[in-house]
This record gives C-alpha cells, structure tokens and sequence, in this order.
C-alpha cells in the first residue's frame, strides 16, 4: 500500500491491491466532505480499466497516475473508463484520461443527456432551475444564488461525450473480468452500479455508500421521481450477495442486505418528518 499524493494532516486512504488484478485508488475531491473518490483499476492482457475517474484537478491526476505505477503501469495504458454517474464526482477527469491514452469513456445514456445542459452550455437550465425554485416557494432574494450554486464545478470537469453508452445488463468490455451494469436511477438519472460475480464483487457508485445516503434531489434534469428510482434501484440490489461492496466514497464493506435496510429505514423517517412538517402547516423549504 502506499499514501496518495497531496496527503495533508487528514490523510487519504491508502492506494490497496483488493485482488489479484484490481487496486483501488483513492483520488482526492477538492474543497468537498467526501474528500476522496475510489477509482477501481482493473488489469487485463491489454491494458488497465478504470471504474470511474475523479475530479479534473491536477491533484487528481497526480494521485491516479501514482496508483497506476503502484499497480505496474502508465496513464498511457488505460484502456476504458467506466463511468458510474454523471460529473462532476466520479467522472470529471475521464476526458483528461483519454486525451492522455486514447481509451473509450462509457455511461448510461440517461447521464449522458446531462452534459450538454449541465457543463457545455447552461444558461436554458439555470432558467429552468430558477423557475422550478419559484414554483417550489423559494424567496425571490435567494433565487439568483440558489441556481447558480452548482456552477463553480463547471471548472472540475471536461466535459466530453461518452464514446460507449452502456444499457442496463450490459457488460463493458473489460478484458479477463466480467463485469455487467445495474441501472440504478435516483442519485443521477443514469447511474449504474456493476456486479462481478466471478469474484462476488459488487461496484455501487454513490447510489450505495456504507455511511451516508446519496443526495436524491428533484431537479429540471431529474424532474420525475428520483426518490422513488432510488427506492426501487434498492430493491434491485437485493438479489445480489456480494463478498465485498466497492462504493465510490468512504470505505469498503460486506453486508449489503443490512446496509439496504438502512437506507430504507432512513428515507421513512425523512418522510415521515416531511408528513409531520405538511400537518403543521409547512408547505415550502423555507417555511
């Protein structure tokens, strides 16, 4: 194991061999409390494969690149990138990679429809997102604020198309591994996790995390019923029996059947506060 780069008095997690042939490497997520994203580095005979990618830092590059070398190899032998959401989180480096080595990015088309709106050319979306705010009861003075709050991650990401866009059960080619995609909507409206049942390895993105649930927002890209997605891409899930669970934050974890129960637990008491709130006559955010 090694330290990742740009390791300050709160180090990052240590770069890991998980397998034979799959390290893990934490890259880190600048100004934000998850602090680092795992990408998973898959080896095979004609190069590596990466699950996901991180943020288009510097840092973040320095850190990936020094997880390749600890795993034996190059940028320039990246084959595929893997992406489970949309950018910014997982995937915002993954144009920088494939300037560097030529490799193919995939993600699910439903997150593929984001990026145009999102990072190539915003002004159509931040008029939506104003006038879902209005509609939602938002104060007129915290309007201009609150649309615009994600517009500084515009710089964390390059913002190219996916060469492959991967349906659900389909398998990205990955060379000696078996890896095939779960479609699991609500955090992004194409979020994909992917089981490997060769070595019972399951890869859950943001949509699982052993500690903290994903943000499951209604937004002008996620305007249908993205708690209710989330809710049953859960339900998905518990036909699998991991060995182990890779999230893309936090740490690794083996009981997935408990930590689905929790996460339906904990959406019930939220709604069961948002009842609460409703009788006692809160009808908006900001009441």
């Amino acid at each position: 194991m090694i330290d990742a780069p740009g390791a300050g008095p709160d180090p990052l997690p240590p770069v890991e061999r998980l397998r034979p042939g799959l390290t893990s490497v934490p890259v880190p997520l600048p100004n934000n409390s998850l602090r680092y994203v795992f990408v998973y580095v898959f080896e095979s005979d004609q190069g590596v494969y990466l699950v996901d990618a991180g943020w288009n830092t510097d840092d973040a590059y320095a850190a990936l690149e020094a997880g390749l070398r600890f795993a034996g190899y190059e940028m320039g032998d990246v084959r595929g990138v893997t992406v489970t959401p949309s950018p910014p989180g997982p995937s915002g480096l993954a144009g920088r990679i494939r300037a560097a080595s030529g490799a193919w990015i995939s993600l699910h088309p439903a997150d593929a429809r984001l990026i145009q709106d999102r990072y190539i050319e915003p002004t159509d979306l931040l008029e939506r997102m104003g006038q879902m705010l209005r509609r939602m009861g938002a104060p007129e003075a915290e309007i201009a604020t609150l649309q615009s709050v994600a517009m500084p991650v515009r710089a964390l990401v390059d913002p190219v198309l996916p060469d492959i866009l991967l349906e659900d059960g389909e398998r990205p080619e990955v060379p000696g591994w078996d890896l095939s995609a779960i479609w699991t909507p609500g955090h992004t409206p194409g979020h994909l996790c992917f089981w490997e049942p060769r070595h019972e390895l399951l890869l859950t993105g943001d949509h699982v995390l052993p500690r903290i649930t994903p943000n499951v927002s209604v937004g002008p890209q996620n305007d249908g019923d993205p708690l209710g997605d989330f809710l049953r891409a859960l339900d998905r899930l518990d036909e699998y029996q991991p060995d182990e669970v890779l999230p893309a934050h936090e740490h690794r974890f083996t009981d997935l059947s408990g930590r689905l129960a929790e996460l339906r637990r904990h959406h019930d008491e939220r709604f069961r506060e948002a009842l609460v709130a409703i009788r006692h006559g809160h009808t908006t955010a900001w009441d």
